[in-house]
């Protein structure tokens, strides 16, 4: 999807998040562990809060069809 964005500087917003949601010990940054991009809004945001959610469902189909392969 191209939704007129620079790529590059939302990923990488986007792995800046993720690696201190990983690295952080600090209770506030855990949520980071949530984000995702906005690509209306051109921003990273919570997909949690914004009731954005990834059934585990096609996740473990996903990974038992690689795994049959």
């Amino acid at each position: 999807m191209n939704a007129a964005q620079d790529a590059s500087e939302l990923v990488s917003k986007l792995r800046v998040a993720h690696s201190t949601a990983q690295t952080s010990n600090d209770p506030k940054y855990t949520n980071l562990k949530h984000c995702g991009l906005d690509l209306m809004n051109g921003k990273v945001r919570n997909n949690l809060q914004s009731g954005v959610l990834e059934p585990m469902h096609s996740k473990i189909k996903a990974f038992k069809y690689i795994l049959i392969d």
